[in-house]
């Protein structure tokens, strides 16, 4: 959807300038950590700070006592899709001008489960069902899963979904049946697989049978 995706706390750096008629107070908030506050300049160049978490890293001033550009940063630490953080600069003369962006933060690891494990011989096919719970999968893109050494792409569907759940399952169903041409003589056949999933390489997960 356009917004942006992090695993962790995000350190945001804003920059707000006002270079005509100066600032008077910049107001934020971020929705999903319920936090907000405000940075006066009514009498001077010294910030008045209202609210916690936020953190002056610059202000610039001209003409003695009109501060122009002021940079500061909060840190968005929601585990949640969709973090509006909002901010709003009124300026001396009463003007005003606000920006937002979108922040999703996904700190939990998916989960891989085989529902039946497959152990021991078997005269005929076999077929494994395959779960992955996460936030954020993408369905369009296939999970990889290794079958004896070789890769086999596999779609994945949804099972149960709600908007911005942790416990969105989706999935999918592979059949051990085709026999190797090598082995089309051999009526023995071994089979381990290898499951892997990531929405990103640093939240990887895999799930290993032999």
């Amino acid at each position: 959807d356009g917004n942006f995706l992090y695993q962790n706390s995000v350190p945001m750096k804003i920059i707000v300038e006002d270079p005509m008629s100066g600032i008077d107070v910049i107001q934020w908030s971020i929705s999903d950590d319920n936090e907000s506050g405000s940075i006066r300049f009514e009498n001077g160049t010294e910030p008045i700070i209202s609210g916690s978490g936020v953190t002056i890293d610059d202000v610039q001033v001209e003409n003695l006592n009109l501060v122009t550009k002021v940079t500061f940063s909060v840190s968005i630490d929601s585990n949640t899709n969709s973090n509006r953080i909002d901010v709003t600069l009124q300026d001396r003369a009463g003007n005003t001008s606000s920006d937002h962006r979108i922040v999703s933060i996904d700190k939990t690891d998916p989960e891989i489960n085989v529902i039946q494990e497959l152990e021991g011989y078997y005269n005929e096919k076999q077929t494994i069902d395959i779960e992955i719970k996460e936030r954020n999968f993408d369905t369009t893109k296939p999970v990889i899963i290794t079958i004896n050494g070789e890769e086999q792409a596999i779609i994945f569907h949804s099972k149960n979904y709600t908007e911005g759940s942790d416990e969105n399952v989706y999935g999918a169903s592979y059949t051990f049946s085709d026999v190797p041409e090598s082995e089309k003589l051999n009526s023995d056949i071994d089979y381990s697989y290898f499951i892997e999933y990531s929405p990103d390489s640093a939240k990887l997960k895999t799930i290993q049978r032999l």
